[in-house]
């Protein structure tokens, strides 16, 4: 008996030729990137369906790598007997079925069709379930098949060949297959240009809306002695429905398979040499040319728009098609309240579906809210570990939960999986049960290579010993101490800039203001120490209620008496904590405070408005000072003006006026939200958490912009500071003090008539010198009371000498 061998990824496969079997070329590419590429692992425990077996090469290899049940089905009579006996040849188990796609398998009367919320099916329970579904289906329209006889297909051709358009498995295989795989199963199915390119995009999009990706793509060249049968057959029926089938190229156009991404977007599929070994690649279009990730979405590199690893380009004159493989997975998850359809790609679950569907009234989610996300994912970590010290769940189930925690943490699993508003209702029940189902199918995925919670589950595993009362708001507070430990470290920036200001300006003496009049002499150093003193009492403040945040109510679970908490949890689980979050948490001193109370909230949002009052004060006061004669100038920034050339605003400082406006209305709703908890429990925490991390991110971003950007670029005309607090009316007070209020009324009064200095008038009127007046009213002894103290009494002093010695 002849063998003939084929070597796939290290696989020897031995194979006995049939002339009435199509021979397992493209199944060979096929099956090639599906084990490099790691689509083929974890089949130890699944039941694998290979339909349109031929050589039964493709079931065989399945089960070489340790599917648990393999069944090979395939229209011809003598592919089934070849398969089998190829199977047979390669010590493998299986079963073979001859069937007309998937009649031959079960009931499936009518379809077993029932229309799901997605538009799907909803398969008959009746129906063999298969964990994969593997199809390499013919492609050929009919042409040399019998019409009338099509059961007895005397040779090869025929049977390759699936009705009159090449599309009968195909199209079988797109639409009826949910119907016979497991929750959670997949499809993987190569499929053609020559199919019809459009047709089997729509049918996917229908029947499997996001469920489905393309994972790989090569472009081959017509050959004529091989498909020159079809080629008038494929060409016509693309010219009659305008469907692309195949195609020619020339050497400036790059591969066709950029153009079969299901949203449409550019980028090909293919294969690139990295450390030596060719591995799958995609190539996605960007500005500057580029960029290429694995199959996981990691970047390997950018590259630009003509470098030579791009695919292509082809040649000129050929006829082309592209062969590709599309994987589609079955996932649907029922509750109390009915079944609904889950993307697949995704880790979360019908709890964060349902959630995703009711409170869609913003577009920020919890994914945006990576502290919170990492904070807990800390708390299910130190969870698994004390309740597998316990025993209240398995070590190796404990295990994929901290895995999978870690990956949440490490910000590996992408904000796309926790797509709830954080403005909710339920007091966080979605927000919890999203990191719950995440948890629980990536540790599931872990465990089995696949998501579902067959293994581990959302509530009994992740969620042992817990209620979502006590570790949403635990989460929060760890959250919230995260994120005033980022906002002090913002706001020592601006404490730095305004610290080095104070320094700087501190011999640049200016006028003051009151009441928005002029004033007495100031320097600008002690303007900007104002400035600084209460961004460091908020440092401060902040600090304290950041230690604040580390008591946590964990243990609690629904009000605080800690109801269907195991024996010994709570013993291991706040040690733990303190060891991966490297914090000082501890239990709080009085549960039922801790769940129903938010005083500590009302206090840090308090902080938070007085730190936006302070910045917005300062911004103001900068945009006078910079306005009119413009004492300071601040940094120009952008153009002010689209009408008036030249016109430069202080856009700074007016960001940061209307984010103090955002924080104080942020702290109303602290405020109400607090005050409003009902008995019990506190149900507004989404609206709290909120209302202060917004608050403090905004807060965070601004004071280190308001500092580099504005504070830190300000120059400073000292002529005219230093003319105006020579010239200022009001150091008439050293008049008043040193000979009564209604002389300073005389000498202010000479002084705004014959717009002269204080000193002057006073000098006019024979009251002082001008050495006196050089004395007195020097701006730098104004703006210090112990050097205006020394100069009246230096003054004092001169006059009793003066007097004593006239008498």
């Amino acid at each position: 008996m002849d063998i003939e061998k084929y070597t796939v990824s290290g696989h020897e496969i031995a194979l006995s030729p049939n002339p009435q079997v199509w021979p397992p070329y493209s199944a060979t590419e096929m099956l090639t990137f599906l084990v490099e590429a790691g689509y083929l692992k974890d089949l130890e425990p699944l039941k694998v369906l290979d339909m349109g077996t031929g050589s039964g090469i493709v079931g065989i290899l399945c089960a070489l790598l340790g599917a648990k049940e393999l069944t090979l089905t395939d229209y011809s009579h003598a592919a089934v007997a070849q398969a089998l006996e190829n199977a047979k040849l390669n010590g493998v188990e299986v079963k073979g079925i001859q069937s007309d796609r998937f009649a031959g398998l079960g009931p499936m009367e009518d379809g077993g069709k029932d229309r799901g919320e997605n538009g799907g099916e909803t398969p008959d329970k009746d129906n063999p379930k298969y964990d994969l579904i593997i199809s390499n289906p013919p492609v050929q329209p009919w042409l040399h098949t019998d019409r009338a006889h099509l059961e007895e297909r005397p040779n090869v051709a025929d049977w390759n060949e699936a009705g009159e358009d090449g599309r009968l498995v195909l199209d079988a295989l797109i639409e009826e297959s949910q119907g016979y795989l497991a929750n959670n199963g997949v499809l993987i199915t190569s499929c053609s240009t020559r199919h019809g390119h459009a047709k089997t995009l729509a049918l996917l999009n229908r029947h499997w809306q996001d469920n489905w990706e393309v994972i790989y793509a090569s472009e081959h060249a017509i050959d004529e002695a091989y498909h020159g049968d079809y080629m008038s057959a494929w060409r016509g029926m693309q010219a009659m429905d305008n469907d692309l089938r195949v195609y020619q190229l020339d050497a400036r156009q790059r591969r066709f398979a950029r153009e079969i991404a299901p949203d449409g977007g550019e980028f090909i599929l293919a294969t690139l040499k990295v450390d030596g070994k060719e591995i799958p690649v995609r190539f996605t279009r960007t500005g500057q040319g580029w960029r290429v990730t694995d199959i996981h979405g990691d970047t390997i590199k950018e590259i630009g728009p003509d470098h030579p690893d791009v695919p292509g380009p082809a040649l000129t004159g050929h006829w082309y098609y592209t062969y590709y493989l599309i994987r589609a997975q079955k996932r649907r998850e029922q509750d109390a309240l009915g079944e609904l359809p889950i993307p697949a790609h995704v880790y979360y679950g019908i709890h964060t579906e349902r959630g995703r569907r009711n409170f869609d009234v913003a577009k920020e989610t919890i994914g945006d809210w990576p502290n919170y996300l990492r904070c807990l994912a800390m708390l299910k970590k130190a969870a698994a570990l004390a309740n597998a010290e316990i025993g209240a769940i398995e070590p190796p189930i404990a295990h994929a939960i901290c895995t999978a925690a870690d990956e949440v943490i490490a910000g590996r699993i992408a904000p796309r999986h926790f797509p709830v508003c954080v403005l909710q209702g339920g007091g966080g029940v979605s927000t919890h049960m999203n990191i719950n189902e995440v948890l629980a199918n990536r540790a599931n995925e872990i465990l089995t290579g696949r998501k579902g919670y067959d293994r581990v589950h959302p509530n009994d595993h992740v969620n042992q010993n817990q209620s979502t009362n006590d570790v949403v708001i635990a989460g929060f507070r760890l959250a919230m101490h995260l994120e005033l430990m980022g906002l002090m470290d913002a706001l020592r920036t601006l404490e730095d800039v305004l610290e080095k200001k104070t320094e700087e300006y501190k011999d640049v003496v200016k006028l003051s203001r009151t009441c928005l009049q002029d004033a007495v002499p100031i320097t600008l150093g002690q303007e900007f120490s104002a400035y600084l003193a209460p961004i460091r009492r908020s440092i401060r403040l902040l600090d304290k209620y950041a230690i604040g945040c580390l008591e946590l109510p964990l243990g609690a679970t629904a009000v605080g008496t800690g109801l269907g908490v195991s024996a010994g949890y709570i013993a291991r689980l706040y040690p733990n904590l303190v060891d991966v979050t490297g914090l000082g948490v501890l239990k709080s001193s009085n549960l039922f405070d801790s769940l129903q109370n938010g005083d500590l909230f009302i206090q840090i949002s308090s902080t938070l408005k007085s730190i936006a009052t302070s910045l917005s004060k300062m911004a103001t006061d900068l945009r006078i000072l910079s306005s009119g004669d413009a004492e300071l100038r601040l940094p120009a920034v952008q153009a002010g003006s689209s009408f008036m050339p030249g016109k430069v605003n202080p856009v700074i400082p007016e960001l940061m006026n209307q984010i103090a406006y955002l924080v104080c209305g942020n702290d109303v709703t602290v405020t109400m939200a607090v005050e409003g908890g009902e008995l019990n429990l506190n149900v507004w925490y989404s609206v709290i958490a909120k209302s202060l991390v917004e608050s403090c991110r905004l807060l965070a971003n601004a004071a280190p912009l308001f500092a580099r950007r504005c504070v830190a670029g300000i120059e400073v005309d000292e002529a005219i500071c230093r003319e105006q607090a020579e010239n200022t009316l009001s150091v008439s007070s050293v008049i008043s003090n040193l000979f009564g209020y209604e002389k300073g009324v005389e000498v202010s009064g000479l002084a705004r008539e014959r717009k002269l200095s204080i000193g002057r008038a006073a000098v006019e009127l024979g009251l002082l010198s001008q050495a006196e007046v050089d004395d007195l009213f020097d701006p730098m002894t104004l703006t210090d009371a112990e050097r205006s103290a020394e100069a009246i009494g230096r003054f004092v002093a001169r006059r009793g000498a003066i007097e004593d010695s006239n008498q």
